[in-house]
This record gives C-alpha cells, structure tokens and sequence, in this order.
C-alpha cells in the first residue's frame, strides 16, 4: 500500500507539473502551421508561401490562372491580436499592428512565381511564445524573420528555387540582423509522387535560428518524399541534414500525414525524433485552402480565407512542452 501511495504521488505531480507548464503560442504572424502539423515533413510538397520556408522550389501562386497576377495576403484574424495586446506594448511595438494584418505578397509571372513574407515570429523566440493570452502579441516584434523567395518552372515536372530571410532580434538596446538562404528543386517523378532537395545556409550568429522546432540546421541539405496517391491522402517523408558540410548535426527522420476527407477540411498528424531520442508529434486541421480564382464577391472572400493549426507536443526532460500554431490567410 505504501508503495501504491508513493506512485499515485509521484504519478500526481508529474501530472500537476505538465499542466503547469504554460503552452507556447504562435498565433500573431506565421505561415507555417500546415508543415509543422505534418512533422515538418515538407521539403517535397507544393504550397503557398509556407514552402518559402522549406524549399522554395515547391512554392506555387494559388491566384488565378492570369499569364501575369499579385494578390495581398492578409490575415483575417488580425483583429484579435489587436484587441489582446496590452497598449503599452502597442505603443512600444508601433508596427506590430501591420505584421499581424498584412501577412505577404504572392504572384507569378508567366513560369516565375514569387512570394514574399513581410514579418513572421521567430520560433526560437520561447519569452514572447509564452503568452497570458493566445492572440497577445506584446513582444512578438523583438524577434522575427522576413523571408522573399521564387520558384521557376524549368519543366512541366521540374522547377528550381531560392528564397532569403532576414533574421532580427533586439538585444539589449540594439537590433541585430543576420541573412539565410535555401536552394532546392523539386521533381514531380509520377503523378502521385513528389521529390524535393533543399540546401540551408544561415550566418554564424543564426546558425540555430530554425533548429528548435523547424530542425534546420546550418549548411545542411534536406530531401523529401511526398506521395499522394488520392487527393484525399498524401503521406511524406523528411530526411534532415543527409549532408552537413562536415558537422556533428544527426540525421532525422520526419513523417507527415494528411487526410482530406471533405472538400474544404484536412486532417493531419506528423512525429520524428528529435536528435533521434526525443519524441516529438503533431496534430493539425486545415479549413478551406484559398480558392481565389473566382470572380470579386462576397463568396469570394469567403473561400480566398484559409485557416490552419497545429499542436506540437515536445518531450524534454521532465515535461511535455506544447505548442499551438495558427496560420490564417486571406488572399485579395
């Protein structure tokens, strides 16, 4: 009986303290909630502006079917940050009410598509992820990227890609800024099977700046696998850091998952080993993906929103750290 009270005891606290550990929230300006649903396993799949960010070669304008076309991307839900955020921070982050409204720019021209990403939070930033509400946005601004990037259409199946972020973060009294890159392609070998290959390159100062959740790290090339035999399921697969430029970095498998069981609603899952020890798995749904090729009107705006989110569940040592991404795009 002792030893039954003893590990009800422990049992408790282990509970207490997960419950305690406050949640991390990434919900003022991010596009990334669909690739961390599915485990970060993205390199190969073809998306909006999210794929800037993990290979640019798989980046396509979702606009309308125009030899030359730009839409605004904003985010519908920008309000709610505005109405959480204490006024002092707001006055200290005077800009903080644009980055969480306008979220980009997408366009193409002919075989070029392009994008651009005005202002995204910084998934290392953990002080400003954990917020006393989910849309506040008071330190947000003290650390974030911007990233510009192009895809090309080489072939029918075969496009090429690179795309720049400009990291910032305030310490102490002064900004310090730093640039990345990413190169890849992206191959469409079948009809249901994608290929993708990304290359990072980060300054010394930024070599971690995506490790924490993304798992990118410096000088480090990336290949991914998405198979999608339905439209309603794809299944992929990520390798991190095949090759490393001669680092001690290990190789990581992601898997990812979507299932799509109505038009305009996905569900999705994602897990890998962090540094192939630390379990770490994810859940996501995705509400309509943008449709903005039908004419300016009401149902226009309705079906040109898309709203994505994600839970991240992240074992370290004595707890579970859990994130709540939120993506939410309007394209005009």
């Amino acid at each position: 009986m002792i030893r039954l009270a003893v590990l009800c005891a422990v049992a408790a606290a282990a509970a207490s303290a997960l419950q305690a550990q406050t949640p991390y929230y990434v919900t003022v300006s991010t596009q990334k909630a669909r690739p961390l649903a599915m485990g970060g396993a993205y390199t190969a799949v073809t998306d909006h502006l999210g794929s800037l960010s993990f290979n640019p070669a798989g980046y396509t304008h979702p606009g309308s079917r125009r030899a030359v076309d730009a839409r605004m991307v904003v985010n519908p839900l920008a309000l709610f940050t505005l109405v959480s955020t204490d006024r002092e921070a707001m006055k200290e982050d005077w800009c903080l009410p644009l980055a969480a409204l306008f979220q980009g720019v997408s366009g193409a021209v002919g075989r070029v598509s392009f994008g651009i990403v005005f202002w995204e939070e910084s998934l290392n930033n953990l002080f400003s992820h954990r917020r006393p509400e989910v849309f506040d946005g008071s330190h947000v601004m003290r650390q974030g990227n911007s990233t510009a990037g192009l895809s090309i259409a080489l072939a029918p199946k075969v496009s090429i890609g690179v795309s720049g972020t400009l990291f910032r973060k305030k310490e102490e009294n002064r900004v310090v800024s730093g640039l990345g890159y990413q190169y890849g392609i992206h191959i469409a070998v079948k009809e249901y099977v994608d290929v993708g290959v990304s290359f990072s390159n980060f300054q010394n100062r930024f070599s971690e700046q995506r490790l924490t959740i993304e798992r990118f790290s410096d000088e480090a090339v990336n290949i991914g696998l998405d198979f999608h035999p339905r439209d309603c399921c794809r299944i992929c697969v990520d390798i991190r850091n095949v090759s490393d430029e001669g680092q001690s970095t290990v190789r990581e498998p992601h898997l990812g998952l979507e299932l799509t069981p109505l038009a305009k609603f996905s569900l999705r899952g994602g897990y890998y080993l962090e540094d192939n020890v630390r379990p770490c798995m994810s859940l996501g749904i995705g509400l309509n993906r943008g449709d903005t090729t039908r004419g300016f009107s009401f149902v226009y705006l309705l079906d040109a929103v898309s709203i994505d989110a994600a839970l991240l569940l992240k074992k370290e040592r004595n707890t579970i750290d859990r994130w709540f991404i939120l993506t939410a795009n309007m394209m005009l």
